[in-house]
């Protein structure tokens, strides 16, 4: 199998989608645009992370209370903080 080496870092990788991705840490470029706010980003996970700011989207939910979040980190310190032993 072929390996695909970063020509700025030590980084490698087996799979060319993960070393061009890793490429663009370096080059700087930024091929995702936000279609509302024009924001630009260098992966499209990222984008649509960022999308959830205009739509209002909170997929993350606390399967105790119902309480939804954005994001994963905020939900997880609800989890600890209100449901401490529930959720261990």
């Amino acid at each position: 199998m072929k390996q695909y080496f970063c020509s700025y870092c030590s980084f490698s990788s087996l799979h060319k989608s993960s070393w061009r991705r890793h490429k663009l840490i370096h080059t700087g470029e930024q091929p995702y645009v936000c279609s509302v706010c024009n924001k630009r980003f260098n992966r499209k996970e990222t984008l649509k992370t960022h999308l959830r700011i205009h739509t209002g989207e909170h997929p993350y939910e606390c399967k105790f209370c119902g309480k939804r979040y954005k994001y994963k980190i905020p939900l997880s310190i609800h989890y600890a903080n209100h449901h401490g032993s529930e959720f261990l």
